[in-house]
């Protein structure tokens, strides 16, 4: 009998083609069947490169950092395309990218790559606000996914002391209703959790939770987390016997008392976590006592 062939899916086999079918009805009618004049692409000395402040944001103590980084951090790949106007005196105004620009010019770095439009003042300004106000903002767990994918250390470390605890974390925001069992969307907890108390403390507060509710959805929850990691970094010796935590944490309500400690830290103008910690740090003592 004849076996069937195998079939493997290559790289280019799982990415997926532009198909703006699917957007059409987003479209709506055309404002106009005129496209403008397209642009061209060049390098330009950065020696010919202006800000205009009439449209332009002034460089503060955050947007200084940002080009102090930029230049620090300095790629060529992770760049991008500087928009540029043609002005008066073979010079070219920024649409976009002054800060990439600042801090190419920082590494010494003499031209930089433009997409030069024919733009006077008013359009410039018009452009600048089209491509800073019409962003969409990407979600923390897609640039989780995307760090992962890149191998940044910190990225890759969080996955790995999250999967040692058999959680998952969600590459976008998913309805509760259609969560899975041990996912979870607390990324900025997680990775606070990952910078203060380290990796293997963060696992083990995530298995009390893992371990003890196999098949429930919902506890992998930010208040939950941090007041599970606070409370084991309180009493690290409740972490010694994996089994007894894990037993006595079965007994732990995590759903009905993460609802009190909400309602309570309103009430009290706390935070949740605070209050949760505090209700779990006397039913652990309770249940496991602190070694005198």
């Amino acid at each position: 009998m004849r076996q069937p062939q195998e079939t493997t899916q290559t790289k280019e086999d799982q990415m997926k083609h532009i198909d703006p079918a699917e957007y059409l009805a987003f479209m709506g009618t055309p404002i106009s069947e005129n496209l403008g004049v397209a642009p061209r692409l060049d390098w330009i000395p950065i020696s010919k490169l202006r800000i205009d402040p009439a449209y332009q944001r002034e460089v503060l103590r955050n947007g200084a950092r940002n080009i102090g980084k930029i230049a620090r951090e300095f790629d060529w790949s992770l760049f991008g395309i500087v928009v540029v106007a043609e002005i008066e005196g073979d010079l070219y105004a920024i649409v976009d990218g002054q800060h990439r620009t600042l801090g190419a010019a920082l590494r010494g770095i003499e031209a930089v790559p433009c997409l030069i439009i024919q733009a006077d003042l008013s359009k410039q300004a018009k452009a600048f606000a089209a491509i800073n106000g019409a962003v969409t903002k990407i979600h923390g767990l897609a640039i989780f996914a995307a760090e992962v994918a890149a191998g940044t250390p910190e990225a890759v470390a969080l996955r790995d002391a999250c999967a040692a605890a058999e959680v998952t974390i969600c590459k976008y925001p998913v309805a509760a209703i259609n969560m899975k069992p041990n996912e979870t969307l607390a990324i900025g907890a997680l990775q606070r959790c990952l910078r203060v108390y380290g990796a293997q403390h963060l696992t083990a507060a995530l298995r009390c939770i893992t371990q003890t509710r196999r098949g429930e959805v919902g506890h992998l929850r930010e208040p939950t987390i941090k007041a599970l990691c606070h409370v084991l970094e309180v009493e690290p010796s409740w972490k010694e016997s994996e089994e007894n935590l894990h037993k006595a944490m079965k007994k732990f309500d995590f759903a009905k008392q993460l609802e009190k400690a909400t309602i309570t830290a309103k009430q009290q103008r706390n935070e949740t976590y605070t209050v949760l910690g505090n209700v779990l740090f006397d039913f652990l003592d309770k249940q496991l006592g602190v070694p005198a």
